[in-house]
């Protein structure tokens, strides 16, 4: 696709599953003019310190 120019890139993020020790987000990249899907991840993380997940869980 080569370069984006970042101003127009639209980035969702939300969280997908968010257990006792493991949470699970997903990252959406869209082009604002086009609504056209640029980049899609999920990312997974261990939650070792129980605290944390008051800030991460909704």
């Amino acid at each position: 696709m080569g370069f984006v120019n970042w101003e127009e890139v639209e980035a969702n993020a939300s969280l997908g599953k968010s257990g006792r020790n493991l949470t699970v987000i997903a990252l959406e990249f869209k082009l604002k003019k086009t609504g056209n899907l640029v980049y899609l991840t999920n990312e997974g993380r261990e939650i070792r310190d129980p605290a944390l997940l008051l800030i991460i869980s909704p």
